[in-house]
């Protein structure tokens, strides 16, 4: 997981539509051994680009990555380019990330320069002929200690790819603050501006755990911390003229938030929604959700909403069962908020768990133990334009698998012109598909499954005339800016591309 984490023949064509939906899935090719996926980073000069890294035996870091480019219709792979020892030296050459910007791959690493002090965002860019261009370093970032083995900066990619955000948050030893050092770059990776800004987020253990950038290059970062072992949240927004913060405090009287999610929506909003908890409830019950539209222009609050499952949402369910029973979503997480159109927005969050079990061989007494993971139902909320639920709905996803980091557990979501959201994951085939309460542990069975909800939370299991013989890997998903989305396919050293058109 700590891999993943720090950065997710014969050509022939498959093709099948339900109204909106298209799918594509491309030629199989067999990767390289040993290199395991990171993810879809971008598009790069009317190419694909999938990145892949070889991991330290000791601490799972990256030690070699390599980029593999494929044609954006066929699908087809088109070349490989591998960087063995890239982070070798830890010290000098930390793993930061790979994103794709102004139509270029860039590698970014960091150093800690002793002679200073400093922590140094560098940057390299894929070539031509395959080679990495110089080392450029973009932030030089002061610092009181060294910290091993941990990411420095957070990197933040616009949705155009045309503005570049780098952050690095830091607590002072001496004073009781939080200090936020950004940098700014425009397409072409000159400095716009670079500033630092001491942050009143009163908390322990602070750290940046989202960043949105949009095109014109403001920053929105959200901060998580912990007070009296809670966890505790703010959002700030740094406008890309002038040195002003804004704060948005996240508190709400009585609950404690689980997990979160943000984004930006085209009309200039900001979008902020989450499950909370009572603070008297275990910390895996999930309660009620709650909702805000910000206005990013004038930073007032448009809309929000504050719910509990089992009193205010009485009546909103949208599925079959009347009423889903009171800890129907402990355990589940946020997913991801998604801006609708009208100012409408749909929450998204999914069960997931991981846990150690053992077994033990009653003949030699051995003990023998290993990582399970689970994967269940999808939760979707639609808020309307006031911030109100309109309705939820709940969708039945069993997934299960072991010792392999849960790389084929989870959803994909993708947006449709015509039919709301398309949910994505690997699923039963058809012919079992009237049975969804069966677990699925064997991904080599299952089958690419796509249902699709409706603007008014109606649900409908997409027929597939044709199936793709690969199960999905949901943590390579992207979306480019032209709407589709691409996801690695991916089982026993056989591997293609999906594309999902909208």
């Amino acid at each position: 997981m700590i891999l993943r984490d720090l950065w997710a023949v014969i050509f022939l064509s498959i093709c099948f539509c339900i109204e909106a939906q298209t799918v594509s899935v491309g030629p199989f090719y067999s990767p390289s051994k040993h290199y395991e996926a990171l993810g879809v980073v971008g598009e790069s000069d009317g190419s694909l680009v999938l990145a892949r890294a070889t991991a330290e035996k000791n601490t799972g870091l990256i030690k070699d990555i390599q980029l593999e480019l494929f044609d954006l219709e066929s699908l087809s792979l088109k070349s490989t380019y591998t960087f063995e020892n890239i982070a070798e030296n830890k010290q000098l050459n930390y793993p930061e990330g790979i994103y794709c910007w102004n139509d270029k791959v860039a590698i970014f690493t960091s150093a800690f320069v002793k002679e200073n002090k400093s922590y140094q965002l560098n940057m390299s860019l894929l070539q031509g002929d395959g080679t990495l261009s110089t080392q450029q370093t973009l932030l030089t970032s002061t610092t009181e200690n060294f910290a091993y083995n941990r990411k420095r900066f957070i990197l933040s990619v616009s949705e155009n790819h045309r503005s570049l955000a780098c952050l690095r948050l830091s607590k002072s030893i001496q004073k009781n603050e939080s200090r936020i050092e950004i940098g700014r770059y425009d397409s072409i990776f000159s400095e716009i501006s670079h500033f630092e800004v001491n942050v009143p987020f009163d908390a322990e253990s602070p750290e940046i755990v989202d960043v949105l950038t949009d095109n014109p290059g403001n920053v929105h970062a959200l901060i998580k911390g912990f007070r009296n072992e809670e966890a505790v949240y703010s959002m700030f927004a740094f406008p890309v003229f002038g040195n002003e913060t804004v704060e948005y405090q996240l508190n709400i009287p009585g609950k404690v938030i689980n997990s979160i999610k943000t984004s930006l929506t085209t009309e200039d909003k900001l979008l902020i929604s989450g499950l909370t908890r009572e603070r008297f409830e275990s910390p895996e019950r999930n309660s009620g959700v709650f909702f805000l539209r910000i206005d990013r222009e004038s930073g007032n609050v448009e809309a929000k909403g504050n719910f509990r499952f089992d009193t205010d949402l009485n009546g909103l369910y949208a599925g079959e069962e009347r009423k889903p029973l009171r800890n129907a979503f402990d355990g589940f997480a946020m997913n991801q908020i998604v801006a609708g159109k009208n100012n409408t927005a749909t929450l998204i969050a999914e069960y997931f768990k991981e846990e150690e079990k053992c077994e033990t061989d009653y003949r030699t007494g051995i003990i023998t133990c290993f990582q399970v993971y689970k994967s269940g139902d999808v939760l979707l909320m639609n808020f309307n334009e006031k911030g109100s639920v309109d309705w939820f709905i709940q969708e039945v996803k069993k997934q299960q698998s072991t010792d392999d980091d849960g790389r084929y557990l989870g959803s994909v979501e993708v947006a449709n012109k015509h039919l709301g959201l398309s949910i994505v994951y690997n699923g039963l085939p058809s012919k079992d598909a009237n049975k969804p309460e069966t677990t699925i542990e064997f991904f080599n069975k299952s089958t690419l499954t796509i249902q699709q909800i409706s603007s008014n939370g109606q649900s409908l299991l997409e027929p597939l005339a044709t199936i793709p013989e690969l199960p999905i890997l949901p943590f390579t998903s992207r979306k480019l800016q032209n709407g589709a989305t691409y996801i690695l396919s991916e089982i026993n050293g056989k591997a293609s591309i999906v594309l999902l058109k909208p």
